[in-house]
């Protein structure tokens, strides 16, 4: 009788560890966090401890980095610290902007939002019956 609990015993606790496992491995659903990073690689770079989205190593010169450190920053990804003189920083801010400039033209309606409401209330079609 306790070789039968002990093996019923030993065989839940393979079954849970297995399980634990396999859930933590296989989730689908993770935690979004910003900035993002992918597969736990460093992706994205501190400039004297600011975030300047569209900046990247490209955009300074190795000898004007004066400290790198890899950490975790305050969302949790791995990122890459650099200290950098104010002058390079300004500058680095002044290419970032430069990069990440919108070109999708701004969608309206032909003839502006005047003409759209005139449209809908042309067109709006109410089922008969209906009740609102």
């Amino acid at each position: 009788m306790k070789k039968i609990f002990l093996v019923s015993l030993i065989l839940v606790q393979a079954c849970i560890a297995f399980a634990q496992n396999y859930c933590v491995n296989d989730t689908i659903v993770r935690e979004i966090q910003f900035p993002l990073t992918l597969n736990d690689k460093t992706e994205f770079f501190y400039f004297n401890d600011e975030w300047i989205p569209g900046a990247h190593l490209g955009l300074v010169e190795a000898d004007a980095i004066q400290k790198a450190k890899v950490k975790n920053d305050e969302y949790g990804n791995r990122a890459l610290f650099l200290t950098v003189s104010p002058e390079t920083l300004s500058q680095i801010k002044t290419e970032a902007r430069k990069v990440l400039v919108n070109l999708d033209t701004r969608c309206e309606f032909p003839g502006g939002n005047g003409k759209l409401k005139e449209w809908l209330d042309e067109n709006i079609r109410i089922p008969e019956g209906f009740k609102g």
